[in-house]
């Protein structure tokens, strides 16, 4: 939320950075493991020191490159091969079992189809399916925004979208007031190409 104010306030630009890492606050990243992938966030000077203490690496936090949260942005290039090196040596789930326990913020990074079956996405119903006439049913991703009114909510079940020239006519007599007589020529024309609609 700071980086946005930066950026209105004073033209700030955010490096980009590998590994999805934050632009000032080290570490807080992606690091991968033996078998994928974690994320950890150091925000705090304090789960600084709880993350060093959990990689088995208590040196880093008293090394001056290192002690602050400035220092270890500064000293970025030489702090994250040490932490990458230190992460590759374990599974993710040995990883998250030692930082959890140590109370140091992380998680694992998931493919999409990991993230499709999170047991939280089958809670909130993120995944619908529908029918669709040329692919059968389809399963898609719904809507992140939830709206209610009176514990009802407000939202339109999953539905394919429109083939290419489905409803071209629809648009155009209805939005456009176009006549008949002028849609036939400008399909005549060709100005809306090759309709997809499946016979």
């Amino acid at each position: 939320m700071y980086i946005g104010p930066w950026a209105a306030t004073h033209g700030y630009v955010p490096p980009r950075r590998r590994n999805s890492a934050h632009a000032s606050i080290v570490p807080f990243q992606n690091f991968r493991a033996v078998d994928g992938w974690i994320v950890v966030a150091a925000a705090k000077q304090s789960l600084w020191e709880r993350l060093c203490d959990a990689l088995g690496e208590p040196q880093l936090a008293a090394d001056p490159r290192f002690a602050t949260m400035s220092a270890r942005d500064e000293n970025r290039d030489e702090l994250v091969p040490i932490l990458e090196k230190r992460f590759a040596s374990r599974t993710v789930r040995e990883w998250l079992d030692v930082l959890v326990a140590a109370g140091v913020p992380a998680a694992k990074v998931n493919t999409v189809l990991e993230a499709l079956a999170e047991p939280q996405t089958a809670a909130r119903g993120d995944v619908v399916e529908h029918e669709h006439p040329a692919l059968g049913t389809v399963r898609t991703i719904r809507t992140a925004l939830r709206l209610e009114a009176d514990g009802e909510q407000l939202e339109r079940p999953a539905a394919r979208g429109p083939f290419r020239g489905e409803h071209t006519d629809d648009v155009l007599a209805e939005l456009c007031g176009y006549a008949p007589a002028r849609i036939s020529a400008l399909r005549d024309a060709g100005v809306f190409g090759q309709a997809e609609v499946p016979a």
